[in-house]
């Protein structure tokens, strides 16, 4: 038989579980409509498509800083090498349609006494092996001036470049291992485009814009493309 409950259908217990899941889903719905009232506002103003007679911003004291600008070409083997983002062996390299870059930016300031650069690189992302060859080739060059504090290391996340220049086992069971020659040809390129953006340095200034980009990022989305007119490079 059946224990029946005497006086209160609901234990102390219970009343205070049901109490405290009340409160957490008024405190997690008044969250939510918060987030979303105060990211619509932020994202209106902050966000908001830009005047076609928006002219460029200029940031406080840009007309101080020393500005370089490089470009040089990281282009390894084309043929025959797994490209790096698809995780599958057999997706590989039928020739050339278009260079690979490495994009260099340095700012300083106009004493030296601080300065960065940022290396934007044709590449699927940047592994740590890749950081760590272009640091050491940065400092038998410059010796403290480019360090791992104040460069930073960019890839575009193309899908249509080789791999084989990381240094983790899952990479190299896709690449088929370290690719020495495409891991020479970027570290080659990214230095080369520093050492060019280096040379070029001048006092000049920053500007901040925003627009959109259209028609972008197609490389993403294979079905866009018939099998006849794909090429891989």
């Amino acid at each position: 038989m059946c224990r029946q409950r005497s006086g209160h259908p609901y234990s102390y217990l219970e009343i205070a579980l049901i109490t405290l899941l009340v409160l957490m889903t008024a405190v997690t719905v008044a969250l939510l409509v918060l987030h979303f009232v105060t990211g619509e506002s932020s994202s209106s103003n902050d966000y908001g498509e830009p005047s076609p007679t928006q002219k460029p911003t200029t940031t406080a004291g840009s007309e101080n800083y020393l500005l370089g600008v490089g470009r040089a070409d990281c282009t390894g083997p084309v043929a025959e090498i797994p490209l790096m983002g698809y995780a599958n062996p057999d997706q590989v390299g039928g020739g050339l349609l278009t260079r690979l870059y490495s994009r260099a930016f340095i700012v300083a300031e106009p004493n030296d006494s601080r300065r960065v650069v940022f290396v934007s690189i044709d590449i699927g992302m940047v592994s740590q092996r890749l950081r760590l060859e272009v640091l050491k080739e940065l400092k038998n060059k410059y010796g403290e001036l480019y360090r791992r504090d104040n460069v930073i290391l960019s890839g575009t996340h193309t899908h249509s470049g080789p791999g084989g220049y990381f240094q983790y086992t899952l990479f190299w069971i896709t690449s088929k291992g370290l690719i020495k020659p495409n891991l020479n040809a970027i570290v080659n390129g990214i230095v080369k485009s520093i050492d060019i953006a280096h040379q070029n340095m001048k006092r000049g200034r920053l500007f901040l814009n925003r627009g959109t980009v259209e028609n972008s990022q197609i490389n993403r989305k294979p079905l866009l493309i018939s099998p006849e007119s794909s090429i891989r490079t």
